[in-house]
């Protein structure tokens, strides 16, 4: 978070089942609109292709956080 609080680009990836665990946590630490990218959970467990297109399927988002503006919230 300390890259955060410096206004500094960052996207936190989160598995979609814990969407709200994390905009409560970011939320509570002083930063609501942290950029998320949502990503199909589990990821672990899933065939390394499955995995990889995942990956491909956040970048908008990943790339939407980094490039927006500071607490412009996420997906």
């Amino acid at each position: 978070m300390e890259l955060e609080k410096r206004n500094l680009p960052t996207v936190t990836i989160v598995g979609e089942t814990f969407r709200m665990i994390a905009d409560y946590e970011s939320e509570g630490l002083g930063l609501p609109g942290l950029p998320l990218a949502i990503v199909e959970y589990p990821m672990g467990g899933v065939p390394t292709e499955e995995a990889v297109a995942r990956a491909h399927r956040a970048f908008d988002q990943i790339l939407a956080g980094l490039t927006g503006p500071v607490g412009a919230g996420g997906a």
